[in-house]
């Protein structure tokens, strides 16, 4: 998994400074990705990332002050860490789904279908061989 850095601190003058802190990103701005719903449902849809935002919690929890990032892509949707994937991934999910919809498919093909059979008293056909009429 690669992570880009961003940051840094520019210090001017005698008491003018700024501090930008540094933070992992798992995605760049410009990178294209792909959604991880529609990777799951076979569907490879990609966007390309053009903006990162730092999002803080509420509150602190017991570990700090845990920093989330969210993205927003050319059509100016946010998205969390958590909904987007690489490419590599989003086509191992589909995969995934497609095999699995295969074998059900392969399942339901070689379903065991009533058969037309006949009744004993009469020659009316029916959907179940066996029963008697």
């Amino acid at each position: 998994m690669n992570y880009d850095a961003t940051g840094g601190l520019t210090i001017g003058g005698c008491s003018a400074f700024k501090v930008t802190f540094r933070h992992a990103i798992k995605f760049g701005i410009g990178s294209r990705v792909y959604i991880k719903a529609k990777a799951k449902k076979g569907k490879l849809e990609s966007i390309v990332l053009k903006k990162v935002n730092r999002v803080f919690p509420d509150s602190p929890t017991c570990m700090g002050i845990l920093n989330e990032v969210n993205y927003i892509d050319t059509f100016n949707r946010v998205w969390m860490i958590d909904e987007l994937v690489w490419q590599t991934e989003a086509v191992d999910l589909a995969t995934l789904y497609w095999e699995k919809y295969m074998v059900a498919a392969q399942a339901l093909a070689n379903c065991n279908r009533p058969k037309l059979g006949k009744c004993e008293s009469s020659d009316t056909p029916t959907l179940y061989p066996n029963r008697k009429c």
